[in-house]
């Protein structure tokens, strides 16, 4: 009976540590009056991780993709610079550099060769990781498999 409960407690653990995103929404930015503008973004549902090395607390998470840049808006950290690792169904890992913006609680980059690369994977469905760039640290967000189409994507991105 004890093995039962320990086999349980391991599997709701496994699978409460990361959501797979695949479900979009198009959104609109709002100017200083607070008027929607006519630039249009994607974010994903909003999925709850367990974050951090010590505490487990849980944030709620989600990706934002606009006509510039793709970002995870994560919890607290205590990090400036994070990496973005994603494991593609053949099995090729790939490593963006992003930095956190605390005032927004977002991970970005300003490279489109990054955000470019990102989007590839995430068109791949690819498992997303998040993980501090400091080696002495094991915090990590977890995202699970995140898949989009090419056709919503296109909606906000035409060029790509």
């Amino acid at each position: 009976m004890k093995r039962f409960y320990l086999s349980l407690m391991l599997f709701i653990c496994t699978f409460s540590c990361f959501a797979n995103i695949s479900t979009w929404d198009i959104g609109y930015y709002v100017d200083e009056f607070g008027d929607k503008t006519d630039e249009a973004f994607l974010h994903s549902e909003t999925i709850n991780i367990k974050y951090g090395n010590s505490k487990w607390e849980t944030q709620d998470c989600r990706i934002l993709i606009d006509d510039k840049y793709v970002s995870f808006y994560v919890g607290d950290t205590y990090y400036n610079d994070w990496i973005i690792r994603t494991k593609t169904p053949e099995g090729e890992i790939h490593s963006y550099k992003f930095i956190f913006d605390g005032s927004s609680r977002r991970l970005y980059s300003y490279y489109q060769s990054e955000v470019v690369g990102i989007l590839n994977d995430i068109l791949k469905n690819s498992r997303v990781i998040a993980v501090p760039d400091n080696k002495y640290s094991t915090d990590k967000y977890d995202f699970g498999i995140v898949s989009i189409d090419l056709e919503t994507l296109i909606s906000i991105r035409p060029d790509f």
